[in-house]
């Protein structure tokens, strides 16, 4: 991401969005559907913060939300890299081999 003031995102958890950051929206049960989010559809908010954090948004109860991130400031500081590792699960998906 370039940014000017990189790596300031100290809002809550579920105010991620208003700051720096990423909003992933993932959904592939209807994906011609516009609208809302749908039961399955998930949405994860990361923030780009000195202490990086995560907040699932839209996410079925009961379901594991675990996430690990990473975020290092550029060496212009003009901007930063937000890296993210989601467990498959997290996201509502069951890998399987292509055939």
């Amino acid at each position: 991401m370039t940014d000017r003031d990189a790596d300031k995102n100290d809002n809550a958890p579920e105010s991620i969005w208003a700051a720096d950051g990423v909003e992933l929206f993932v959904g592939g049960e209807n994906p011609d559907q516009d609208g809302a989010l749908i039961f399955s559809d998930r949405q994860l908010l990361m923030a780009a913060s000195a202490t990086p954090k995560f907040f699932f948004g839209h996410q079925p109860q009961g379901t594991d939300g675990n996430c690990q991130l990473f975020v290092q400031p550029n060496v212009d500081g003009k901007g930063y890299t937000l890296e993210a590792a989601i467990p498959f699960k997290a996201l509502g998906i069951e890998p399987k081999l292509a055939r």
